[in-house]
Parts: C-alpha cells; structure tokens; sequence
C-alpha cells in the first residue's frame, strides 16, 4: 500500500471516528438526561441544545428521529432549512400573502402576492382594487419569497410571508 493511499485510508478513519464520537456523545448527554445525572440547569441546557440540533426530516418531509436522516442545525444549508421551514409551516402552495405597511396611515396588513402588480399594461391600483382586477394572477409560493421571510431584513416587516 502507498503512502498516500495509507494517508487516505487513515484520514477516512479518522472522520469515521469523530462521527462515531459525537454520536456517542449525544446519546451520552440524552442518558444523563432522562436519567438524572445532571443538574436542572444542565438539563435545561442540554434539552435545548438537543432541540436545535436533532430536528431531523426524510425524503417523505415527515420528521423523523432516525441516524439515517439529516440534522438541522445552524451550520446546515439555507436550502435545508428552507426545507425544514416548508415542512413545518404548510399551507397554499399556488398562492402567499406578503406583508404590508403604510408609513403614511400607519395601517399593515397582508395582501395576496400578484406577478401583474404595478405592470402599467395589466395593473393600475390606483383606479382598480386587486380583489375587483381582472388580470390578477397569484404568483407561487417559492424558496425565495422564504429566505427573505427567514432573513427578515426589511425593518417594516413587508418581507414576511403569510400562508
């Protein structure tokens, strides 16, 4: 066997172990837990830090508590916790409401979120209420309309999504 292929073989190991371990920890950690070998702060803390890490879903996005499904955790992809965000927060597929607010008046509230909105050819607001429009067509629910939900960086809120 050369060298490298040596090295290879031992650097797989190596991450093969470290799962192993922090798998072994966690079960440790649940032990304890449930069986009252730690303190209740400790407790407390390790149930949380359980409940952010071992959200888990499958290929059916029905939660699971299986080794074989992915953990979310704050290190996880947006694409994953967009996922997970989809499977616990159902509802309309075909069509989402995004918040509004009036700096004016001062009002918000949610409108159905529409593709012709402000199309000077097929929308004029000013003269036709949307629920009156005749060219009102309801744009899909999509990963982005969530990550800017998850993101929340508009300060009036007119980033959030109702379903």
């Amino acid at each position: 066997m050369s060298a490298t292929k040596e090295y290879t073989a031992l650097q797989e190991e190596c991450e093969r172990l470290r799962a192993e371990n922090q798998r072994l920890n966690k079960d440790l950690a649940r032990y304890r837990a449930k069986y009252g070998e730690l303190s209740e702060t400790d407790k407390e803390e390790e149930v949380e830090r359980q409940s952010a890490e071992t959200i888990k879903f499958n290929e059916n996005k029905a939660p699971v508590q299986s080794s074989d499904s992915a953990v979310i955790t704050n290190q996880s992809t947006s694409e994953e916790k967009i996922k997970l965000f989809r499977l616990l927060f159902r509802g309309r597929e075909d069509v989402y409401a995004k918040r509004w607010h009036s700096e004016k008046s001062g009002k918000s509230g949610y409108q159905p979120v529409c593709l012709n909105e402000w199309n000077t050819w097929l929308c004029d607001k000013r003269k036709t209420k949307c629920s009156e429009c005749k060219n009102r067509k309801f744009a899909p629910l999509d990963d982005g309309a969530i990550y800017k939900h998850l993101q929340g960086k508009s300060p009036n809120g007119a980033d959030v999504v109702g379903i």
